[in-house]
């Protein structure tokens, strides 16, 4: 398996791969209303478990997906 590093983003895209146990997410950057809609919508799973979680504002986010990729 290629081993590489990359950003994923949107909503369905990142849940899809944080329920993906086959790969492996190292750090999520999300606003505060992020991280709480996933829990909302996937309450019987705990998505973020395992992973570095980074809270930002929109505009970082933006600023750091701009500047990285």
């Amino acid at each position: 398996m290629n081993k590489r590093s990359f950003f994923i983003v949107g909503k369905h895209a990142v849940t899809e791969a944080l329920k993906n146990t086959s790969r492996k997410v190292l750090r999520v950057f999300l606003t505060e209303e992020s991280k709480k809609n996933i829990h909302r919508e996937n309450q019987n799973k705990n998505l973020l478990k395992d992973v570095k979680v980074y809270y930002k504002t929109k505009k970082e986010i933006l600023m750091l997906r701009l500047k990285l990729g």
